[in-house]
This record gives structure tokens, sequence and C-alpha cells, in this order.
């Protein structure tokens, strides 16, 4: 009797447990199928329909056949975020690993100070950075400008902002100054999660300095790496507000990068074309969707040859 009676109580303990681990998970549960789910839905709808936000046509496949055949400034702007992902990894991911590498290290006084001074770029606002930024870049007394000239590279101001290359270098540094803290993080915690032992061994075998870097600190935080790396590179080809603040596209579009054309359709316009938008923004979902799973494979096949 006893026994039954233990049965009964610990089967309704369990019953509860799972009750209310699921009623802690119903608000998350629901706001990824609200949030996420129904929206993805939504558009890959409306892609195939002529829609303005009041009244809806079906297209078929027009919208999509238009944007390969005939958008000359959506694949433009395809290959500036090409662009700006490119020369943002090349210098966001050494510049967050070697400053990770810095805090890590064990003679390096005041390292909380140094940690909360690199993080604070990453809790700015993106209207404030893109202040800071127009004012350093800007022509006339811009601090940049101001320094080169007095180190004799240049003989007379630049208008970065006015050009597509220059203007490309600045979209590119401020990205990079409000995203490298939160991969140095990342890179830091990997780094401190490396056993000393490990090191101490290498030493004995005279690995040190540059070396200890190359064949020990890099292979044995490779998961992290390559996880930071693909959030950094899926995360960049979504940049919008970067572009929006410091040069809104310009000059004449040469900057516009594929979020903010499509945010100008959807919101910007007169004659909003959601519909056209949409199909847009399905074009680009699964172009991240490939690179992210090229990525993934090449970085396996690498892993099967090492």
């Amino acid at each position: 009797m006893q026994k039954n009676t233990k049965k009964k109580s610990s089967h309704k303990y369990k019953k509860n447990v799972v009750i209310q681990s699921y009623l802690v998970l119903l608000p998350q549960i629901v706001g990824f199928f609200v949030f996420s789910i129904y929206p993805i839905f939504w558009v890959v709808k409306y892609s195939f329909t002529d829609y303005n936000g009041f009244k809806g046509q079906f297209v078929g496949l027009s919208n999509y056949i238009d944007l390969f055949l005939h958008n000359r400034t959506y694949w433009s702007s395809v290959g500036n975020v090409l662009i700006i992902t490119g020369m943002k990894m090349l210098l966001e991911i050494p510049l967050a690993f070697l400053l990770a590498m810095l805090l890590n290290w064990g003679r390096l006084r005041g390292k909380r100070a140094f940690s909360v001074l690199l993080f604070l770029p990453s809790v700015m606002s993106v209207s404030s950075a893109g202040m800071i930024f127009a004012y350093i870049f800007r022509t006339y007394n811009g601090m940049m400008n101001n320094l080169l000239i007095s180190l004799g590279l240049l003989d007379a101001p630049v208008n970065w902002l006015a050009g597509k290359w220059t203007a490309m270098i600045v979209i590119v540094l401020m990205s990079t100054w409000m995203t490298f803290p939160v991969n140095m993080m990342y890179f830091c915690g990997a780094v401190a999660g490396v056993p000393q032992e490990v090191y101490e061994s290498a030493k004995l075998d005279g690995c040190v300095g540059f070396k200890k870097i190359i064949y020990i600190t890099l292979p044995l935080i490779a998961p992290t790496f390559k996880v930071i790396l693909m959030l950094a590179l899926t995360g960049t080809m979504k940049v919008l507000s970067d572009v929006k603040v410091l040069t809104d596209g310009g000059p004449k579009g040469q900057t516009d990068v594929v979020m903010l054309y499509l945010y100008r359709l959807f919101f910007e316009s007169t004659n909003p074309r959601i519909g056209y938008a949409s199909a847009g923004s399905v074009i680009m979902t699964i172009m991240i969707a490939l690179i992210t799973v090229v990525y993934l494979k090449a970085s396996k096949k690498l892993d099967e040859l090492c």
C-alpha cells in the first residue's frame, strides 16, 4: 500500500514538473510562432502578389523574374553586401581574436578596465555611433583628415562619404567597431577554456610565442571559432542600420545594401511595393541560407582533412 502511494506521488510530481516546464516554455514557443514562423509564411505568400498594403493581385513568379532578369539595383546592392561582408570579416575576426588573446595574457594589468572600455561600442546605439563616425570622417575639420594632413599623407581634405569605396571603408570601420566586442568576448571564453597544462607541455617542447597560438590555441578553439565566423558572416549580410545612418545608400545609391533597398520599398515609397519587396527578401534569405550551408560543409571537410 505504501509503495503504491509513493509511486502515485512520484508520478504526480513528474507530471507537475512536465506541466510547469511547458508553461515556462509557452511564451517563448508562442513568440517564436507569432514573430518568426507566421511572418515568414506572410512574406512568402505576398511575394507572389502585387500587394501595396491595401489590395493585392496574384502575379505568380513575375516579381521573382523581374528581380532576377531586370533589376540591376537589387543585384548591385547584393554585390555591395558581399563586399562589405568580405572586408569586415578580414578586419573584425582577427581583431577580436587578437584582443581576446591580449585580455587573457597573464601579465596584462587592468584587464577589467580594458574589457569594459573595449565592450562599450557594442552597447552604443547605431545613431550615436553614426554621429561619431560622421564627425571623425567629415570633410572639413574631421579628425581623420586633420590627422592624415598633419602626417603629410594628404594634401587636401577628402570627402569620405562622397565616393563609393571611401564610404564603404567608413561603413566597414563603424560596423566593425560596433560588433567586434561581442566576438571578442566569445573568443575570450574559448581561449580561457584551454587548459594551462597544454601550454606548459608545449613550452617544454619549444612551442612558444606565435607558434603557441598557431599550433595550440587555434586548433583547440576551432569549434567556437567556426560558430563565431558563421554568426558574424550571416549577421553582416543583413546589415541595414549602419548604412542607413551613415550614407543612406549614397552617393547616388552606390552604397545601397539589400536590406536598405527592401526597406525603402516597404516603408519609404509613396506607393509601397510590398509584394515585390517580399520576393527580394525571400531571395536574400535563400542566399544567406545557401552560404551558411556551404560554409558548414566546407568547415566539416576541413575538419576531416585535419
